[in-house]
């Protein structure tokens, strides 16, 4: 046999086994992984199930503090707080901020220029001051009749005291959201009458939408215990 063809012959044998070498390589770094689910010491798996798997809060709702006739004297109430999107690239956004500001103004307790300033501003969204929070269902429905591109709403619990000043000193308050407790019973009696968030674990696709046949894991929220009193308003 000629040089030059031993030398070809001796180039293809060694292309051919550094080729065998790296696919052997390559399939038993596959075959590691599958089997040890693992990378670089990260879990794959937990990796996996980290970004598919979503989680949301389920709130409890807090004990209803009731008189000696059964009348809630404190109670935790839905309430909503109104927002507005700016940003033109989202379908849905305010697209007259003057009109809207010279509409909406007055049923959030704002100034027109001071809620125009607002809705001109550069921001994906913004708040609508205090005027817009914890709204009750009749403002809501009275500002949705407005039709007002833009203007959202998001709903939040608020404590409530439906006999305004009665019994107030015996009752104490607290902060409208109700993460905190302050003087009288909602003070004394804040463990028994605080609720405990539960909570939803799922998994979802790349959309978002939650996976059909895949376990959840569901932490049922608890309620706080109701308290009932024996006063009432006339006594």
């Amino acid at each position: 046999m000629s040089r030059p063809k031993k030398t070809i012959l001796k180039r293809a044998l060694l292309l051919m086994t550094v080729v065998t070498l790296f696919f052997l390589v390559f399939t038993g770094r596959v075959i590691y992984i599958q089997v040890g689910k693992e990378v670089g010491n990260q879990d794959l798996h937990a990796m996996a199930e980290s970004r598919w798997t979503t989680s949301q809060t389920i709130p409890g709702e807090r004990g209803t503090i009731f008189g000696r006739d059964g009348d809630e004297l404190a109670e935790e109430v839905q309430s909503y707080t109104a927002f507005a999107i700016l940003d033109e690239n989202y379908e849905g956004h305010v697209e007259n901020p003057e009109e809207t500001a010279e509409k909406l103004a007055s049923y959030i307790n704002m100034e027109v220029g001071d809620l125009k300033e607002l809705l001109t501003r550069d921001q994906f969204q913004v708040e609508l001051g205090s005027g817009s929070k914890y709204l009750t269902l009749s403002q809501k429905e009275e500002i949705e009749k407005l039709e007002l591109p833009g203007i959202y709403f998001r709903g939040e619990k608020k404590r409530y005291y439906p006999k305004q000043v009665f019994a107030s000193h015996v009752l104490g308050y607290t902060s409208r959201d109700m993460s905190e407790a302050q003087m009288g019973l909602e003070a004394s009696l804040n463990d028994r009458l605080s609720a405990k968030d539960g909570s939803l674990s799922y998994q979802r696709n790349v959309k978002g939408i939650p996976l059909l046949h895949k376990n959840e894991i569901l932490t049922e929220p608890k309620d706080g215990e109701d308290v009932y009193l024996t006063v009432d308003d006339r006594s």
